[in-house]
């Protein structure tokens, strides 16, 4: 073998041990690129894991949203036929209120026109039976004032309960407020005139002649 073709030899194994050398260093290279892109897939997975499994809550928490929603707007609807009968029976007690309370004053002027009659009088033809009858009608008048004053004091008591639950209702539904803030101050003003009518029955506003009260009756 000549010098020229060791030389050459020679070289040829240099070279094919740097490739070999060039082609494990790629090798290695790939194999940790692949590692680290399997890393990440595994990573991405899990967070992709993560997210349906939020998803799926999210999904959950809205679907109970939406049953309290249902909920409260069937409340709302509930409440307001509640008290929009409750109105409309508000007015027919207050309808019964003045007329029986012209019926007491009527009741009142003619029990003092008879007990002047019966004081001024000095005969027996005014039978005591009459005179009785006229005291039970006047007490039955002065029971029939306090049954309407405790039918109204219940109405009044049932639209603060009404007034209550529109607020709680309107403050967990937050896209209702509007409506349960018209509707409460609806039922405000109802309150306010009930509770106004009904002090002044406290007061006396249904109250006898003083002749009558001097008289007795």
């Amino acid at each position: 073998m000549t010098q020229d073709q060791d030389s050459h030899i020679r070289q040829w194994i240099q070279d094919v041990w740097i490739s070999t050398g060039k082609l494990l260093e790629r090798e290695e290279n790939s194999r940790r690129r692949q590692e680290d892109l399997e890393f990440r897939i595994r990573e991405d997975q899990a967070a992709n894991k993560r997210a349906l499994d939020h998803c799926a809550y999210l999904e959950t928490v809205v679907t109970e949203l939406e049953k309290k929603r249902l909920q409260h707007e069937s409340s709302l609807n509930h409440l307001n036929e509640q008290q929009w009968v409750l109105h409309q029976d508000l007015i027919q007690e207050r309808t019964k209120a003045k007329e029986l309370e012209g019926r007491v004053e009527s009741q009142y002027s003619v029990n003092e026109t008879l007990l002047r009659a019966i004081t001024k009088t000095e005969s027996n033809d005014f039978s005591p039976l009459n005179l009785q009858q006229i005291l039970l009608e006047n007490e039955r008048q002065r029971e029939l004032i306090s049954t309407l004053q405790s039918t109204l004091n219940a109405r009044e008591a049932t639209v603060r309960y009404l007034q209550m639950a529109f607020h709680e209702t309107s403050q967990d539904h937050c896209s209702d407020c509007s409506w349960g803030s018209d509707t409460e101050s609806f039922l405000s003003e109802s309150g306010t005139s009930l509770s106004h009518e009904s002090r002044n029955s406290r007061d006396g506003s249904i109250t006898p002649p003083a002749n009558s009260q001097k008289s007795g009756v």
